[in-house]
């Protein structure tokens, strides 16, 4: 059996010499319950949706959401968006007024004119057909590929979130966007490497991004990142979604019959977001210090020897290819 590529990476980068450096435990997760149905294979995004979750595949079955039930794991339901051929299916998100928006946004070769977003009534249990309304985005200074699709809770902005290698970008669309012509995303801030998906808390002040091994919170208006978290081990996670209290994500996995994760956002996240709600003082108690200044632990990547940041570079430039002649796009 071949092994998850996770480890594969980690394997290949001790065995050039690398060394990381950790700190930090990750949150206890805990399986929400595992995907069911064979054909959810490459669950690429996650929307929490009450009593159910939505997912999309990696372009696995064209345009289709699944509709899967929380308790059973089971698929309940099935919508067809569209009736356009999609390209390279990358991402969901919950928009306003109960509507899902799908980001056909994937471009591993970076040679896509437009990608084209969906807003989509929002799906539920039986088999469906909807003509979604479909709006076609263009990068300011050209196309890169992106696998995260954002939706403010409170103005309904859409954001996309590049994957770069080392560093992605955050842009925004515009205010409102019109169907009769190409949308044009422009950049409003960083974003860490290998972004695969993300969600705005509900209040809309923070969002957080995960890569395939980690989870930051970082302010919207900003874009700064103020504190992170390492996942736990997923074969190629891909997937998150914000629960309603805003304590909790759940995280999925490509892979048939994965486990779908909760996993609690931890005393260090949840401080940034509010420190004197969620860190009472206590009477006589040292001030207490940011995530950037406490002491090291066990867990979290928080440094890179030399010889280490050059096998990760040849890691994943390797794996970068592997990534893109096994992607299903043909455009």
């Amino acid at each position: 059996m071949e092994k998850p590529l996770r480890f594969q990476l980690l394997v290949a980068t001790f065995a050039i010499g690398g060394a990381l450096v950790f700190t930090g435990g990750a949150p206890r997760p805990t399986p929400a319950f595992t995907f069911q149905d064979p054909a959810i294979d490459e669950s690429s995004g996650l929307v929490d949706s009450g009593s159910t979750v939505l997912t999309v595949n990696d372009s696995g079955s064209g345009p289709e959401i699944f509709v899967v039930d929380k308790t059973t794991g089971e698929t309940v339901g099935r919508t067809i968006y569209t009736s356009d051929e999609v390209v390279d299916v990358e991402a969901i998100a919950p928009g306003r007024d109960g509507t899902v928006w799908v980001g056909d946004i994937g471009d591993n070769g970076a040679r896509r004119i437009s990608v084209a977003v969906y807003e989509v009534p929002t799906p539920g249990p039986g088999d469906r057909t909807e003509e979604a309304t479909r709006y076609d985005l263009a990068y300011l200074g050209g196309p890169r590929d992106a696998e995260t699709l954002l939706v403010h809770p409170c103005t309904g902005r859409l954001y996309v979130v590049s994957k770069g290698l080392f560093s992605g970008q955050v842009l925004a669309a515009p205010r409102t966007l019109r169907t009769d012509a190409v949308n044009v995303l422009r950049p409003v801030g960083g974003a860490p490497g290998l972004v695969t998906d993300g969600a705005f808390f509900p209040d809309g002040r923070h969002v957080v991004l995960r890569t395939y091994s980690t989870m930051a919170v970082h302010d919207a208006r900003s874009w700064e990142s103020e504190v992170s978290a390492e996942l736990p081990d997923q074969p190629q996670g891909e997937g998150l979604a914000m629960l309603p209290s805003g304590r909790q994500v759940l995280v999925s996995t490509e892979g048939a019959n994965t486990d779908v994760l909760s996993v609690p956002l931890g005393r260090k996240l949840l401080a940034a977001l509010a420190p004197a709600a969620a860190v009472p003082a206590r009477p006589g108690a040292a001030p207490r210090r940011s995530a950037e200044e406490d002491g090291p632990s066990t867990g979290q990547v928080v440094g890179v020897s030399a010889a280490g940041l050059a096998a990760v570079t040849a890691v994943l430039l390797l794996w970068r290819g592997r990534r893109g002649r096994q992607s299903r796009s043909t455009t």
